[in-house]
């Protein structure tokens, strides 16, 4: 079990530890992406946005394929695990909450949704704009990271998660 608090929230360490992953993810998906922006929320400091720069020329996160949306998405999170601070069971939990292609211009979007125990994580989405070959363009990460459902209270319809003390 993860090392929380009385208040439920993460140990000062294993938030470092958590951060100390996100820029070792992001060293490797650059090592693949050479042109890759990341760009962390505010109010959390994980990687929200993830995308090759488009200043620098053109670049996806993903080699083409013909696989759903949703699950090249989730083959990305697996890849970079350590980017989003999930783990596998936790990638392959997510629920697909929309998984489509645009009929005006080819592009798609596929978007999965966290939960816990089947309760929503407040905001808890990552999301994945496509071309029409299914290469990811570019990634918008919500999801909490370094959650262990077993320390998370489930008795409210939904949960409003905060990752304490960043």
């Amino acid at each position: 079990m993860r090392g929380v608090d009385d208040e439920g929230c993460l140990a000062i360490d294993e938030i470092a530890d958590l951060r100390d992953k996100f820029v070792e993810g992001e060293k490797k998906l650059k090592a693949k992406v050479p042109t890759l922006f990341v760009g962390y929320d505010d109010a959390m400091k994980v990687p929200e946005v993830i995308a090759p720069d488009p200043k620098m020329g053109k670049a996806f996160l993903t080699p083409p394929g013909q696989e759903k949306r949703s699950e090249k998405l989730r083959g990305f999170l697996r890849e970079n695990a350590d980017l989003t601070g999930l783990n596998s069971t936790q990638i392959e939990n997510l629920k697909i909450a929309s998984d489509y292609k645009n009929p005006e211009d080819d592009l798609g979007i596929a978007e999965l949704e966290q939960d816990i125990d089947g309760i929503p994580v407040f905001g808890g989405v990552v999301k994945a704009g496509f071309t029409k070959n299914h290469e990811i363009v570019r990634i918008i990460n919500n999801l909490a990271p370094g959650l262990d459902s077993s320390s998370v209270s489930t008795d409210s319809e939904t949960i409003a998660l905060v990752w304490c003390r960043v």
